[in-house]
C-alpha cells in the first residue's frame, strides 16, 4: 500500500512545482508588462515637457531675432536719413556760396 502512495504523492509534488513555475513567470510577465507601460508613460510625459521647453526656447529666439531685425532696419533707416541729410547740407551750401558770390560781383 505504501509503494502505491509514493507515485501519487511525487507526482502531486511534481505538479504543485510545475503550477508554481507558471504562475511565477506569469506574476514576472505581468510586472514586466507594467514596468514597461510605467517607464512609457513616464518617457512620454518627459518628452512632453522637452518638447514644451523647445517650443517656448525657440519662440524667444524668434523673437529675439525679429526684435534685432527691427532694429537694425531702425539704424539702416537713420543711417539713409542721416547721409541724405548730409548729401543734402553741402548741396544747399554750394547753392548759397554761388548765390553769394553772384551777389559779391
Amino acid at each position: 500500500m505504501v509503494i502505491g502512495i509514493w507515485p501519487v504523492l511525487l507526482g502531486g509534488a511534481y505538479m504543485i512545482s510545475k503550477r508554481r513555475e507558471a504562475v511565477a513567470k506569469e506574476e514576472i510577465h505581468e510586472a514586466e508588462e507594467h514596468a514597461q507601460a510605467k517607464a512609457e508613460k513616464a518617457a512620454g510625459k518627459k518628452l512632453a515637457e522637452v518638447e514644451a521647453a523647445h517650443q517656448k526656447k525657440l519662440a524667444k529666439i524668434e523673437a529675439d531675432a525679429a526684435k534685432k531685425v527691427a532694429e537694425a532696419e531702425a539704424a539702416a533707416a537713420a543711417a539713409v536719413e542721416a547721409a541724405s541729410a548730409s548729401a543734402a547740407a553741402p548741396a544747399q551750401d554750394a547753392e548759397g556760396a554761388e548765390k553769394s558770390e553772384g551777389e559779391d560781383a
